[in-house]
């Protein structure tokens, strides 16, 4: 029988490749060890989830070249101790079983009982439930599988130590113990049980399984520490997995910083070239006004100012003149003017004054047009009528225009008043209240008018 020290050597060689978030963590060492100590020619196990436990198997055959077979039966779909699998788990553990281990491995995605006719009697040599894990269900699944089982052949019992939430593997593992004597118990990740059916020759039996207690708490501690080892090497597989992934995020983040410096540089760039542009710009435009300001201060300029406003005047004066020369010219004469200028502005004000001006020199089809349908061409109130009025028709079509337009411009009409005639005020306020337009604001500035009627009105309509 080997010692201790001999059998550490031998396990701790052992180095499972796939580890995940298991509570089988802790007896990857022991797997590794069962299989070699065992080699067995089939090997099966009842709930597989992640694969933790099923992948150490597989490996340890593997790397010892022994002609096994290996089973996992689990439907992937959970239960209510191991929770609901997520979608994905199926398809990993066919994509890492398909890649290391498919010459040798199948997994059965059914039930337990469902997976029994694929099995014949005395046939397997390893088996490891690890289903339900209550009470009648590890119960069920052990008697079931029985006759399953070759003489000899080791059964493995995990959560021997859970004794809540539901859990009866403990239950029941001590119902086996009493009759099977052949069995080995590990107290450290939760509690694995090993049972070593009966054989037909000595040979069959596992010699460590023997042992007595004192060496049996030896070698459970040792599995303990090696467990422990591997869940550390989880752990900080882990740890160097968020290393990595901070890593890419870090670079990520310094390849971003670097684009963004760039991209600031060349607005640096644009900016102070924009800036020596601007600088350019403000001395051309200080030239321009010292120009400006000298050429004002001249002494030329200043000689020729009487002249420049002398000009204007004149300018204004021909205006004048030429018009007044075209209303006597067609009106006979200088006395017929002025008599009818004074009548007009007396009877019909400055606006009738100024419309007679314009009519006299407006195109002659307009004055035809008013002579023809019985009017005197200089009405000003026809000409209103006919040349200043809208339609029904007109308004509506204009409205109509106005309401397709997607861009509305806001017109500001300003109007000062101070003291003015109320009824003019009115007037005027009304004459814009009745635009076509629509979008308008009237901006009234009262330089405070002392009336207190067109304070009233300002404030009525302001409401």
């Amino acid at each position: 029988m080997q010692n201790i020290s001999t059998l550490l050597a031998q396990i701790s060689q052992f180095q499972p490749n796939y580890l995940d978030n298991s509570a089988w963590t802790g007896h990857l060492p022991f797997a590794g060890w069962i299989v070699q100590s065992k080699k067995p020619k089939v090997l099966v196990e009842l709930g597989t989830h992640g694969g933790s436990s099923y992948f150490a198997f597989c490996q340890a055959i593997q790397e010892n070249r022994f002609d096994t077979r290996c089973y996992a039966v689990d439907t992937w779909d959970g239960d209510e101790h191991a929770g609901l699998y997520e979608k994905n788990i199926f398809q990993k553990v066919c994509s890492y079983n398909d890649a290391h281990y498919r010459n040798f491995s199948t997994l059965l995605k059914m039930t337990f009982d469902e997976a029994l006719c694929d099995f014949a009697d005395l046939s397997v040599d390893l088996l490891h439930i690890d289903g339900l894990h209550t009470y009648e269900a590890v119960k069920h699944d052990f008697e079931s599988w029985r006759p399953k089982l070759s003489p000899g052949a080791v059964v493995l019992f995990h959560d021997t130590c859970v004794k809540d939430a539901g859990f009866g593997v403990w239950r029941f593992w001590e119902e086996l113990k009493e009759q099977y004597p052949l069995n080995f118990e590990m107290l450290h990740a939760f509690g694995l049980g090993v049972l070593q059916m009966p054989g037909s020759t000595p040979e069959e039996a596992l010699p460590w399984i023997e042992q007595g207690d004192p060496f049996k708490s030896e070698l459970s501690k040792s599995f303990a520490a090696l467990g422990q080892f591997q869940q550390a090497r989880y752990e900080n597989s882990l740890t160097l997995m968020h290393v990595k992934n901070l890593n890419g995020i870090l670079d990520s983040s310094n390849k971003k910083n670097a684009a963004l410096l760039k991209e600031i540089g060349s607005v640096h760039q644009s900016f102070q070239a924009l800036s020596l542009a601007h600088q350019a710009l403000s001395a051309e435009h200080q030239i321009l006004s010292n120009k400006h300001h000298a050429l004002l201060k001249s002494r030329s300029w200043q000689i020729t100012r009487p002249l420049r406003w002398s000009g204007q005047v004149l300018r204004h004066h021909l205006r004048f003149f030429k018009l007044l020369y075209k209303l006597m010219k067609s009106k006979g004469g200088a006395l017929s003017l002025s008599y009818k200028a004074l009548r007009v502005l007396r009877n019909e004000g400055a606006s009738g004054l100024f419309f007679k001006i314009f009519l006299t020199l407006s195109p002659k089809k307009h004055r035809d047009a008013a002579n023809s349908e019985g009017h005197d061409q200089n009405d000003y109130a026809f000409w209103v009528k006919k040349y200043d009025t809208l339609s029904d028709e007109q308004r509506a079509s204009y409205k109509k225009e106005v309401s397709t337009w997607t861009h509305t411009p806001l017109i500001s009409v300003i109007m000062p008043t101070y003291n003015s005639p109320i009824e003019f005020l009115r007037q005027a306020i009304e004459s814009v209240e009745k635009q076509i337009y629509p979008f308008w604001e009237l901006c009234i500035a009262d330089d405070c008018s002392s009336d207190p009627e067109v304070r009233h009105l300002l404030e009525e309509k302001s409401s």
